[in-house]
């Protein structure tokens, strides 16, 4: 009888398959090692491996031929803006120069100074409606307005207010613009603002406002000869009061007063303004004495040179 061994390839069965496990499993291990191990390194290096490169950019030299001879400071951009802005904001489009009188350099004020009478006789031309009676019409240093008055019309007395506005005149608030009731039938109001006129770069009285300190004692006779050429009567003439030398020039003030009606002080104020250097109206006080008489005191500005 033959005998089989059935144990034996049995155990050699389990033996050969417990070895491809063992083989499997450190396989797996070893992946897992070099796994861990190459994520531990790409963590470390990462900042290098992934840094952007730094592109450098070629610099272009100026040859020396092609600087600027002007403008070529730092910050140039910044101060050419500066100055065309201020230049701007100094001149319109249509050369006038809109800056308050506080502003005006010197030279400027003068100028606005001798056309400062003129404009107001015409402002209060234009804006005054006939119905209203003026007790007193007063301009001062170059800024204030000030006026009193009577209407029979309240409505008449605030189309004056709103035309003195539309004028660009900044109306001063209660008590110093106020309409108060009179009588029955009528109204007393005063009114007093503040003026700024543009000052038209182009006048020939820019270009020369002041006079030689020599002429002095002549333009004063001239101003006298045109008072009296708009009979005007002389209740006070000309009188220095002050002088004060600013920079290159000397400034005079003069007093002077007068009588003879409204229309002829406003033709006085028109001839000395076509004289376009001069004489500037420093202030003027013009008060009603009767229906057609009004008294006139004035102080004159003369500026002049050496």
């Amino acid at each position: 009888m033959i005998r089989i061994n059935l144990l034996k390839g049995q155990v050699s069965k389990t033996v050969n398959k417990k070895f491809n496990i063992t083989k499997i499993v450190v396989f797996i291990l070893l992946v897992i090692i070099v796994a861990g191990s190459f994520t531990t390194a790409l963590w470390i290096f990462k900042d290098r491996l992934f840094a952007k490169k730094e592109v450098v950019k070629k610099e272009y030299v100026v040859k020396e031929d092609a600087i600027p001879s002007t403008y070529s400071k730092e910050g140039i951009v910044e101060d050419v803006v500066k100055e065309v802005s201020s230049l701007h904001d100094r001149i319109s489009e249509d050369g006038m120069l809109n800056l308050p009188y506080e502003e005006l350099n010197l030279s400027e004020k003068i100028s606005y100074e001798i056309l400062f009478g003129k404009k107001i006789i015409e402002l209060f031309g234009r804006t005054v409606p006939a119905s209203i009676g003026l007790r007193t019409l007063e301009f001062d240093n170059f800024k204030t307005i000030y006026a009193s008055g009577l209407s029979s019309s309240k409505e008449l007395i605030e189309q004056f207010f709103v035309a003195l506005k539309k004028e660009n005149v900044k109306l001063l608030p209660k008590p110093l613009t106020v309409i108060m009731p009179n009588s029955q039938d009528g109204y007393k109001f005063v009114v007093t603002g503040e003026v700024n006129f543009s000052l038209n770069m182009s006048d020939s009285i820019i270009e020369c406002p002041v006079i030689q300190d020599r002429e002095l004692n002549n333009v004063l006779s001239t101003f006298d000869k045109k008072a009296k050429a708009n009979s005007l009567m002389q209740l006070k003439s000309l009188t220095l009061v002050s002088s004060v030398k600013t920079g290159e020039y000397y400034r005079y003030i003069y007093e002077w007063s007068g009588r003879g009606s409204y229309k002829n002080f406003a033709k006085l104020v028109f001839d000395i303004s076509r004289l376009g250097k001069v004489f500037a109206f420093k202030r003027a006080t013009v008060t009603a004495l009767s229906s057609s008489a009004v008294k006139i005191d004035l102080q004159l500005l003369i500026t002049t040179t050496r």
